[in-house]
C-alpha cells in the first residue's frame, strides 16, 4: 500500500505542485493550508503515514512549530519541515520540536523532500519497534516479585521503579532512594555498608558484602538489597537497587539461630532465589538485544549484569562467602566477553595468582575487566589481524599494593583521550570504580594498550 502524505502549506499553489509531484512519486499526497485545518484532518481520518509542514503558515493561524507540535503529541506522527524560509529566525523554534528533519524549498529538487520523507518513515519504524520491545521488557520487569529502583545519584531523585516497589512504597513522586532502603545518601558502596538497621543474627554471614539485609522501619520489613552504579540515560550517573523482601527468612532464622542445619537450608533458599533472579534479568537484556534495530547494543549491560552473575555463583558454592578466588573469576568474566563462537581471532591469556578477594571487593573489579574487555571487543580489535588480549596480576614489591594490568594489542588508544576526562561512558565507569575501591589507573600507549590498575592489599584475604 502507498504512503499517504498530508502536506500544509498556505500557498495552494505551490501544495498542488508538490503534491501532484509525489503523486507521481507513488503516493498518496492531499494539502491542506493551515495548522488548524491539518489538526482537524487528522482527527477526521488516522490514516496518513507522514506530514510535510510548512513553517510559516500566514497570520492569524497557528505556525507551523506549534502545529508540528499538536501532530506529534497527538498523533504521533513524523513530520518533516517543507519551508522557503532559511532565515535563523524562522528556523530557529523548530529546534524545539521533534521533528524528523527540515528541506528547503529553494533547493527546487523534489527528490530531496521524497529521501527526507523515507528516511522520516524509516526512523519512525525504528522507534515504534524500539518502543514495543522497551515496554516487553518493562512488563517482565514488573512482573517480578524483586523491588527495582533507579534514583539518580546526585539529587536522589527516583527515575524508575517496577510495580513491585509501587504498591508497597507508593509512586515516584511519593518516595526517594533514601526513604525506601536507606541508600541514596551513599556515596560508594562502603558507606552504603554503614547505613540501615543491623543484620539478622547470622544470616549476614552468608550473604555477601555488596548485598545486605535492612530493616525498614515504616514497613516493618527486612529486605535484601543490592546497589550497582550504572549509566542512566541524560541524567548520567546513577544507582541500580534490587531488592528481595526476605522478612519471612529474617524471621526463620532468628527463631533456628541455634540450629545450624535448618539456618543453612534457609539461606540455601534465599540464595537460589536471588540468583535464579539475576539469571532472569540477564536473559531479559539479551532478548531484548536480540529484538533491537541494528545500531542499538545493549552488550554492556549484558556483561555487567553477568559478573554480577558469575560472583554471586562462585559466592554461593563457598563456605567462605566473604571471598573468591581472583584468578577463576576473571577468567569466568573473559569466558563470557570473548565467548569462542562470538568472539573468533583473540587469544585471551589470564595470568593472575589463585589470590582469594574479598567479595565487597571483586564487584567493582570485575565490572572494570568486563568493560575494558568490551571496550578491545568494540573499539580496538580488528578482524584483519591476531589479536591479543591479556590480564595478568602480581603483588608489587612495597607489600602494599597488588598490581592489576589488562592490555591489547589492537589499535592504541588515542592520544587526546584522557581517563580522567573521558568522554566514554565505559572509561568513566572504570575510573569511578577504581576511585571506590581506593586504588590508581594508568594507561601506557605504544605496541599495546595496557591498563595499569594498581589496589591496597586490604582487598585481599591473607
Amino acid at each position: 500500500m502507498s504512503a499517504r502524505v498530508l502536506l500544509v502549506d498556505d500557498e495552494a499553489v505551490t501544495a498542488e505542485y508538490v503534491c501532484l509531484n509525489l503523486t507521481g512519486e507513488g503516493y498518496v499526497a492531499d494539502y491542506v493550508v493551515s495548522g488548524e485545518e491539518c489538526i482537524a484532518h487528522l482527527e477526521a481520518d488516522a490514516g496518513y503515514d507522514v506530514v510535510v509542514m510548512d513553517i510559516e503558515l500566514g497570520p492569524g493561524h497557528m505556525t507551523g512549530t506549534e502545529a508540528t507540535r499538536e501532530v506529534r503529541s497527538r498523533y504521533d506522527l513524523p513530520v518533516v519541515f517543507y519551508t522557503g524560509h532559511a532565515d535563523a529566525e524562522t528556523v530557529a523554534p523548530t529546534r524545539s520540536t521533534d521533528a524528523y528533519g527540515c528541506v528547503f524549498k529553494a533547493d527546487g529538487d523534489l527528490q530531496v523532500l521524497v529521501s527526507s520523507i523515507e528516511h522520516a518513515r524509516r526512523r519512525w519504524r525504528a522507534e515504534r519497534s524500539i518502543s514495543r520491545q522497551h515496554d516487553a521488557v518493562l512488563s517482565l520487569v514488573h512482573e517480578l516479585e524483586l523491588f527495582v529502583l533507579v534514583f539518580d545519584r546526585s539529587d536522589q531523585r527516583v527515575l524508575f521503579i517496577n510495580n513491585a516497589v509501587r504498591e508497597r512504597f507508593g509512586d515516584p513522586e511519593q518516595i526517594s532512594g533514601s526513604e525506601i532502603f536507606g541508600v541514596a545518601q551513599a556515596t560508594s558502596f562502603e558507606d552504603y555498608a554503614a547505613l540501615g538497621a543491623a543484620p539478622a543474627p547470622r544470616l549476614s554471614q552468608a550473604i555477601s558484602d555488596d548485598e545486605k539485609i535492612l530493616h525498614h522501619e515504616s514497613t516493618g520489613r527486612w529486605y535484601a538489597v543490592t546497589v550497582s552504579p550504572i549509566a542512566w540515560g541524560e541524567h548520567g550517573e546513577a544507582y541500580l537497587v534490587v531488592s528481595l523482601d526476605v522478612t519471612e527468612v529474617v524471621e526463620d532464622r532468628r527463631r533456628l539461630a541455634n540450629d545450624l542445619e535448618q539456618t543453612q537450608l534457609r539461606l540455601e533458599e534465599v540464595n537460589h532465589r536471588i540468583k535464579n533472579n539475576l539469571a532472569l534479568v540477564q536473559s531479559l537484556v539479551h532478548f531484548s538485544e536480540s529484538e533491537l534495530p541494528e545500531g542499538y547494543d545493549l552488550a554492556d549491560l549484558y556483561h555487567q549484569v553477568r559478573a554480577l552473575r558469575v560472583l554471586y555463583q562462585r559466592l554461593s558454592v563457598r563456605e567462605d562467602t566473604g571471598t573468591v578466588d581472583l584468578s577463576s573469576y576473571v577468567t569466568d568474566i573473559l569466558g563470557g566477553v570473548f565467548h569462542p563462537g562470538e568472539r573468533a581471532g583473540v587469544t585471551v591469556e589470564v595470568d593472575v595468582p589463585p589470590r582469594p578477594i574479598q567479595a565487597r571487593s571483586a564487584t567493582p573489579l570485575g565490572l572494570i575487566v568486563s568493560e575494558l574487555a568490551l571496550n578491545a571487543v568494540k573499539h580496538a580489535f580488528s578482524p584483519a589481524r591476531e589479536n591479543h588480549f591479556r590480564v595478568t596480576g602480581r603483588e608489587e614489591n612495597d607489600g602494599r599494593y597488588f598490581l592489576i594490568e589488562v592490555a591489547d594489542n589492537a589499535a592504541a588508544l588515542p592520544e587526546d583521550v584522557e581517563l580522567h576526562d573521558s568522554g566514554s561512558t565505559g572509561l568513566r565507569l572504570v575510573v569511578s570504580l577504581v576511585r571506590q575501591l581506593q586504588g590508581s589507573i594508568e594507561v601506557e600507549r605504544g605496541d599495546e594498550t595496557k591498563f595499569e590498575i594498581r589496589l591496597p592489599l586490604l582487598h585481599f584475604a591473607d
